[in-house]
């Protein structure tokens, strides 16, 4: 009896192992059919595709696909074994392969080991120009600025919200003009908008804006470490008006107080390290130390910093000062070193050499942006609307506390005269 029941027993074990192991084959083949088929079949297309351009070397070898990486939902990356092929052949089919596949090649590249191609593919083009007043109605918020063109559209931030931004790229690839576009942009979307503007090129980037009520300028390292003095005790008068009135932070639009964005055209002079005789080694550590101290404590009292130079290093910008930049832009760089210290990422070195192309990265997201151009009529134009608009605002504002100021006499007035009368 015992033997027969244990028998039965091991039946059943069996049983239940067989059928477990025929579900765990059943459920293999799904996983299978489910993600390698299209794997496969997404990799026999692309193979075709590549095959038709009739890529070979002298022995018939052709270039292999091995991988096809979905990048976003605009880009796809193709990773394919050279074959004995070499780059520039592969480009002179650039053509061919576009009509092909219907899509646009962004790159080739060839990688490190050099056995392997890469070609990025995209279903848009990010044009190679945009001009601001074709962006510029999509800036609503008070204190915002175009970004620039992306392959989803658009692109918008408002200063407030980052609140420092840091702006790399080697000479003549855009970075002037982005600035002079995020100026113009922010004053235009706000009456509480007040600019320092140092420019280390001697006062010429930025030379059109001095006509402007609410902007101060500095065309070297003294004058721009006495308005870095001058925000640092804006900053605390804000830090006691907070205290005062048991709030946490500054609304510009509510408390009469303006947003305040410091820039710095070709920072790497101004924050640069001096050698230990040198007659500026003061300003420079003076400068640093009180942009240290703003970047970390200014966002409550709505100061925002805005840093631009060619290259990024700890002895151009502090480490601790490039940690507190909640966004950054880079257009082209000269080194991938650079481009991997701004953006942690190699794609600003590879960029095309088109003027006003960029990567912006801020939290998460790094994107692919064309900046808008902005030429020097256009520019004037704006500058000399903007005059006309602060212009006016301010002496509505000298005019509407002139009023409250002869109103506040004659109450006086009346209560002297009051007392006067009482006493009588």
């Amino acid at each position: 009896l015992l033997l027969s029941c244990s028998i039965e027993s091991g039946q059943v074990l069996w049983g239940w192992v067989t059928h477990f192991f025929v579900l765990l084959g059943v459920y293999g083949l799904f996983v299978l059919f489910a993600f390698g088929l299209p794997v496969f079949i997404r990799l026999k297309v692309m193979q075709k595709k590549f095959d038709s351009l009739g890529l070979k070397d002298g022995l018939g070898k052709k270039p292999v696909v091995l991988e096809v990486v979905k990048l976003d939902r605009h880009r796809q990356k193709v990773i394919l074994t050279t074959g004995g092929v070499g780059l520039d052949r592969f480009r002179a089919k650039e053509s061919d392969l576009e009509s092909a596949l219907g899509k646009i090649v962004q790159s080739m590249e060839l990688s490190k080991s050099l056995q392997t191609v890469e070609v990025n593919l995209s279903t848009r083009r990010i044009p190679t120009v945009v001009k601001y007043h074709d962006l510029v109605d999509g800036v609503k918020k008070p204190f915002s600025f175009i970004v620039g063109e992306t392959m989803d559209g658009p692109v918008y931030c408002t200063i407030d919200e980052l609140p420092h931004l840091l702006v790399a790229g080697i000479t003549n690839s855009g970075k002037s003009v982005f600035l002079a576009n995020l100026c113009i942009s922010i004053l235009e979307s706000s009456d509480r908008v007040k600019l320092f503007l140092l420019d280390l090129k001697r006062g010429t980037e930025f030379k059109e804006f001095e006509k402007l009520e609410n902007v101060e300028t500095a065309k070297n390292e003294q004058e721009a470490v006495n308005k870095l003095r001058k925000v640092k005790q804006e900053m605390e008068r804000r830090f006691d008006f907070l205290e005062r009135n048991s709030l946490k932070q500054i609304d510009p639009l509510k408390h009469g107080f303006d947003q305040i964005v410091v820039v710095v055209d070709e920072a790497s002079v101004l924050y640069g390290k001096e050698s230990a005789g040198s007659a500026t080694k003061k300003l420079v550590d003076e400068a640093r130390a009180i942009t240290d101290n703003i970047v970390k404590v200014s966002r409550v009292t709505r100061i925002s910093v805005v840093l631009a130079t060619q290259k990024i290093s700890k002895d151009t910008i502090q480490t601790k000062v490039q940690e507190n930049m909640g966004a950054k832009i880079c257009f082209r760089t000269s080194t991938l070193q650079n481009s991997m210290t701004v953006l942690g990422s190699p794609e600003a070195y590879k960029l095309p050499a088109v003027k006003g192309r960029a990567y912006w990265r801020y939290g998460h997201d790094l994107l692919e942006v064309q900046t808008p151009y902005m030429d020097d009529v256009t520019k004037e134009e704006e500058l000399e609307s903007l005059a006309e608009k602060y212009q006016s605002f301010n002496e509505k504002n000298t005019i509407a506390e002139s009023d409250e100021e002869k109103e506040a006499k004659e109450r006086i007035l009346a209560l002297q005269a009051f007392e006067q009368s009482e006493e009588e």
